[in-house]
């Protein structure tokens, strides 16, 4: 049975906490990169500006500032 994926390297601090994660039965904290985190607030930002400047067109807005939340929350576990 399939537990844990992930593509890409991982350091050994990581690779410990995983293994322990196992080993505890508790799943590992998912990581979320420093440029992913920047691209969903940016994304976000882009689209609350987009829907201001659209008329307004509050859906819009409402959606970005749902992914700027979004983008908040990643940036605060970015560091795991």
């Amino acid at each position: 049975m399939e537990l844990f994926r992930h593509v890409g390297n991982r350091g050994n601090d990581e690779l410990t906490a995983l293994f322990a994660s196992l080993v505890t039965d508790s799943a590992p904290r998912a990581r979320v990169g420093e440029t992913d985190a920047v691209l969903r607030l940016a994304a976000g930002a882009g689209l609350v500006i987009g829907g201001v400047l659209a008329g307004p067109a509050w859906p819009l807005v409402a959606i970005g500032a749902g992914v700027v939340g979004y983008g908040v929350i990643t940036w605060r576990r970015r560091d795991g």
